[in-house]
């Protein structure tokens, strides 16, 4: 009888005398297959999951740069960018920064614009919400455009069903404003001021207007003293501004053509219209006593949230140029606990008829102001606005007050950022137009960010276009920016 190792060890040389005798593999053979399975997959992920798309054109700035020119202001140092077409050549004199005003010197080569995967998957199982940046097959592609524009990214702005309306640079739609999502509110604020980025050349009264006796600008820092009396800073604007001091406009750094006043409608059109949702925040070194407030002025109102250290509470009153007394109390609630002397991150914010304040992250007090009481009376009723069209002048004044009474406080990383400003009228980006839109089942209303540089749904019908996309050219909705390394993230 056999050894079972004996059995083990002969089978053991079989196999390794049949593998040495087993030929070799081609490495070009493998190579090839490796490469053919590769590129199949890449199809297959290109036509059914992800695919890549270059931003052309800056309809979509500032969540989406188109070709720019990527530009460091001399005064302040803020970044931003500037758009370039090709052709064109860009005017100095109408190139602002967004932060002082300061028109640059010299301009870069110009840079590609962003890069970005979409998500091609997701429609397939979901419906499109309203605020997704999406991307579809252009509406209005003529056949012999060489080459054809095939295809456009915007943010969905209307539903199959829905009424939209844009009164006063916000979107109405079924007769109720419509709030954005918070990933989608903070992609479109905008900026109008970063203390961070300090004027080199200081102006008298600019970017704060103060009465010299409570408050100061030390470099990047507000700095107050106050005693018993409530002592203001205001914000006063930009240089080579057109316009009222401290007024926010729908001015966009991005764009060199738009305070450009029409011959048949001066004063009027994007860069002019007068923007009353306003977020200001900073971070706030204080003591255990004092009072600071943050105001948010519009027209002959203002709309001011108060934080009283010492005793632990806060509130948002509005009124108007009466005594405190007389200002009617809107919300209120308790500081979060901190410890003393620790610096606090406040924000007080209005957009989109809502007023809220947070302290350190944490909505302490909130005001929905869209009610009867509160909204202008042409948002009443949808009938009544489709009988009588609205009168939709715009704002006349909007501006931020920072107020502090009772103690010593130092304020850094203060910022201002406005809200987008929907336009009505393209040729002259005109506010002083009113428009309804009944957007047809299977169909969606298309926005661009860049409000008055968009073709979008607004104007395609101008151009004899029906203003929709139909829900078969829905491409996906678009995930990230991949390139260039300074710009990759996610799209909200």
């Amino acid at each position: 009888m056999s050894d079972p190792t004996d059995v083990v060890a002969e089978g053991g040389a079989a196999a390794v005398a049949a593998k040495e005798k087993k030929p070799k593999p081609n490495p070009w053979v493998d190579n090839i297959e490796s490469l053919v399975v590769a590129v199949i997959l890449a199809l297959i992920i290109r036509v059914f999951v992800l695919e890549a798309f270059v931003i052309p054109t800056g309809s979509m700035a500032a969540t989406l740069y188109g070709e720019h020119f990527d530009l460091k202001c001399e005064n302040c140092g803020f970044k931003y960018a500037v758009g370039y077409s090709p052709g064109y050549e860009p005017i100095f004199e109408r190139i602002l920064c967004p932060n002082c005003g300061f028109r640059p010197l010299s301009l870069p080569s110009p840079s590609g614009g962003d890069r970005i995967l979409v998500n091609k998957v997701l429609y397939r199982f979901d419906q499109p919400k309203r605020w997704d940046p999406f991307v579809f097959v252009n509406p209005t592609c003529r056949a012999g455009e060489n080459p054809p524009k095939t295809t456009y990214i915007k943010r969905l702005a209307g539903l199959p069903g829905d009424r939209i309306e844009i009164i006063r640079g916000d979107l109405v739609v079924n007769g109720a404003i419509a709030r954005k999502p918070a990933a989608a509110q903070e992609a479109l604020w905008m900026p109008v001021y970063n203390s961070d980025y300090a004027w080199r050349d200081p102006v008298p009264d600019k970017p704060w207007k103060t009465d010299n006796r409570t408050w100061k600008l030390d470099g990047t820092k507000l700095v107050a003293n106050a005693q018993d009396a409530v002592g203001w800073a205001e914000y006063s604007g930009r240089l080579y501004f057109q316009g009222d001091c401290g007024t926010v406009r729908d001015t966009y750094g991005y764009d060199y053509d738009l305070l450009v006043p029409s011959d048949r409608s001066p004063n009027n059109g994007a860069g002019f219209n007068v923007v009353a949702d306003l977020r200001v925040s900073c971070d706030v070194k204080a003591g255990s006593k004092g009072a600071l407030a943050l105001a948010l002025t519009c027209d002959d109102f203002e709309d001011r949230a108060i934080l009283d250290f010492a005793a632990g509470d806060a509130k948002i009153q509005r009124g108007h140029d009466l005594p405190e007394a007389a200002w009617k109390l809107l919300a209120a609630g308790k500081l979060p606990q901190s410890p003393a002397g620790a610096t606090r991150h406040v924000e007080f914010s209005r957009v989109d008829y809502l007023l809220t304040l947070k302290v350190d992250g944490q909505a302490v007090a909130t005001k929905d102001l869209w009610t009867a009481e509160f909204i202008p009376k042409e948002y009443h009723t949808a009938k009544e606005r489709a009988v009588d069209p609205p009168n939709i002048d715009g704002w006349w004044k909007s501006g931020v007050r920072l107020g502090a009474a009772k103690a010593g406080f130092e304020l850094s990383r203060v910022r201002i950022d406005r809200d987008v400003y929907y336009t009505n009228g393209l040729e002259n980006r005109s506010r002083n137009q009113y428009r309804a839109f009944s957007v047809p089942e299977g169909c969606y209303f298309a926005l661009g960010d860049n409000s008055p540089e968009s073709w979008d749904s607004r104007h395609w019908h101008e151009a004899g276009f029906d203003p929709w996309v139909p829900a078969d050219h829905l491409i996906g909705k678009a995930l990230v920016i991949w390139w260039f390394p300074t710009r990759i993230g996610f799209i909200h």
